[in-house]
């Protein structure tokens, strides 16, 4: 079974993935911050991680940078969300 990390801040939205992902059979680890994401990417090893922008204590960005940094998880496909604002937005990740 394929392991799903969702990263997310807001309650609702992190149970709304949560509860859909799990429908369709994956195993999901829940995270409120990046800093706990991070550590639960680190000791579960997901096959992805989804993850909001923007979250208090570290948000997605720092996330992403490092898991990157980090090389048993480095190559793990990330998903980058957000709910803010509107329109399109272009975000540049630095490897």
């Amino acid at each position: 079974m394929k392991k799903i990390l969702v990263v997310e801040d807001d309650e609702v939205s992190r149970e709304l993935v949560r509860m859909t992902l799990e429908r369709r059979g994956y195993a999901v680890v829940v995270a409120e911050d990046g800093v706990r994401g991070y550590e639960q990417a680190v000791e579960g090893r997901p096959d992805l991680i989804i993850t909001d922008v923007w979250m208090p204590a570290a948000d997605g960005v720092h996330l992403v940078r490092r898991v990157r940094d980090t090389p048993e998880i480095a190559a793990t496909p990330i998903l980058v969300t957000t709910g803010f604002g509107t329109g399109s937005a272009t975000l540049t990740l630095a490897q």
